[in-house]
C-alpha cells in the first residue's frame, strides 16, 4: 500500500514568520510601483521645495491633478510612510509629511539624485522582462537579446543609441548612480596614492566624462581622456572641462595610457567578452608601471555593510542584459585568464569596490 505523504506543519511563531516572509516577496512589485509613483508625483521635490515637513492639504493643493482623489492620495502616502520613504512629524498641533534619508536621494536636480536611476531600473519594460527570468536558463542568449531580437550581444548598446530618448535617459541614470560613489573613489585613490607617477588615464565607457573630470580635478598632473561609442559622444551637449572625449569601441582598441579606468563596465558582459576587453586594456598600458583600475561590484554574501541584498539584486538584473556580478574568486579567475600578474581589491563604503590590476 502506497504511503501517503504528510503535509508539512508549521505552528505558532514559525507559521506567522513564514507568512510574513512570503507576503514580503509577494508585495515586492507593489513596493517598486509605490516608489515609482512617488517620483512620478514629484513628492520628494514638492516636500523639499516647501522647505520641510508638509501637510496633507499642502501636498494635495500642489499636485497638478484637477480631480484629485484625496482618499487615494492618503492611502498612497500611508504606504510610503510604511516603506520609510516618508515619515510623519507633528508641528504646532499639525501632522506633516517629511522626507527620510532615503527619499532625500530622490530629489531631482541635485547632484546626488537617484531618481533617474530608480525610474530607469523599475520602468515597465524592465519589470515585464523580469517576469521571464526563468527564460535566462535557456542557452547563452540574454533576455534583452532574445526579446529585442538583437543578433549580437555587443549590439545592445547600439540599440540604446538608436533610441534617442532612452540614450538621454541612460546618461542621466549613469550620472546619478555615479555621483553616489565618485567622491569615495577619488578619496580612496588619493589615500592609496594609486596615481602617483601616472601621466595619462583613459576612462573606458566614461559617458559624459563625469568620473574622468573628478579625477582630473583631484589629480591635475594626470591627463584624462574618455573613450565612448560614437552615439554617446554625439549626444553630449556640454563637453566637460579638463577632459577630452574620443569616439571608439573598446572591443576594437583602447587608446594608449598609463592607466585604463573602467567603472561599472565589466559587469555588463559575460566572461568571454570581459576577457576580450581586458586583453585590449593590457595592450593599451605599458608593461612597466601601467595598470587597469576597475570600479565594480565584488559579491560577498557574508559582508556586513548592509549592501549584500542590493548587490545580489543587481546580479539578478544583470540576467536581463547578459552580464554578471562577480565574487572575489570569479574576479581572480577572470584576471588570471587574461595574463595579468596580480591585482588588489580595495573595499569601499559603497556598492562597488576598487580593483587594481597589474600587467
Amino acid at each position: 500500500m502506497e504511503e501517503s505523504k504528510q503535509e508539512p506543519k508549521l505552528a505558532g511563531d514559525e507559521a506567522i514568520a513564514a507568512q510574513v516572509q512570503l507576503w514580503k516577496h509577494i508585495r515586492g512589485f507593489i513596493d517598486s510601483a509605490a516608489l515609482r509613483c512617488m517620483i512620478q508625483l514629484g513628492l520628494p521635490d514638492l516636500i523639499h521645495d516647501q522647505g520641510g515637513p508638509t501637510t496633507f492639504d499642502q501636498i494635495a493643493i500642489a499636485l497638478p491633478i484637477l480631480t484629485l482623489n484625496k482618499d487615494c492620495l492618503y492611502r498612497i502616502l500611508r504606504y510610503l510612510v510604511h516603506m520609510n520613504l516618508l515619515c510623519v512629524v507633528e508641528e504646532n498641533g499639525q501632522y506633516k509629511y517629511a522626507l527620510t534619508p532615503a527619499s532625500k536621494l530622490l530629489v531631482q536636480g541635485q547632484e546626488k539624485s537617484l531618481a533617474p536611476f530608480v525610474m530607469f531600473m523599475i520602468r515597465p519594460e524592465s519589470m515585464q522582462l523580469m517576469q521571464h527570468i526563468s527564460e535566462s536558463l535557456k542557452g547563452p542568449m540574454s533576455l534583452l537579446q532574445r526579446f529585442l531580437g538583437i543578433e549580437h550581444e555587443k549590439d545592445k548598446w547600439n540599440w540604446v543609441g538608436e533610441n534617442v530618448d532612452s540614450n538621454a535617459e541612460f546618461v542621466k541614470v549613469m550620472m546619478g548612480h555615479t555621483s553616489l560613489v565618485i567622491e569615495e573613489v577619488v578619496r580612496r585613490m588619493e589615500k592609496s596614492r594609486v596615481l602617483d607617477g601616472v601621466g595619462t588615464l583613459v576612462d573606458v565607457g566614461g559617458n559624459t566624462g563625469q568620473v574622468a573630470g573628478a579625477i582630473a580635478k583631484a589629480f591635475p598632473h594626470v591627463k584624462c581622456r574618455v573613450l565612448e561609442l560614437a552615439h554617446v559622444v554625439d549626444s553630449i551637449s556640454e563637453p566637460p572641462t579638463m577632459v577630452s572625449i574620443v569616439k571608439g569601441d573598446m572591443f576594437d582598441s583602447i587608446p594608449q595610457a598609463d592607466v585604463v579606468f573602467m567603472k561599472s563596465i565589466l559587469h555588463d558582459w559575460n566572461d568571454e567578452d570581459c576577457i576580450k576587453i581586458l586583453r585590449k586594456c593590457k595592450e593599451a598600458i605599458p608593461s612597466k608601471g601601467g595598470k587597469v583600475i576597475l570600479v565594480d561590484i565584488v559579491l560577498d554574501t557574508d559582508a556586513t555593510d548592509g549592501l549584500v541584498g542590493a548587490r545580489l539584486c543587481m546580479e539578478m538584473m544583470m540576467l536581463l542584459i547578459g552580464g554578471k556580478e562577480r565574487t572575489k574568486e570569479e574576479w581572480n579567475k577572470l584576471i588570471e585568464s587574461t595574463g595579468f600578474s596580480s591585482y588588489k581589491i580595495t573595499y569601499m563604503e559603497a556598492m562597488e569596490s576598487i580593483i587594481e590590476i597589474y600587467p
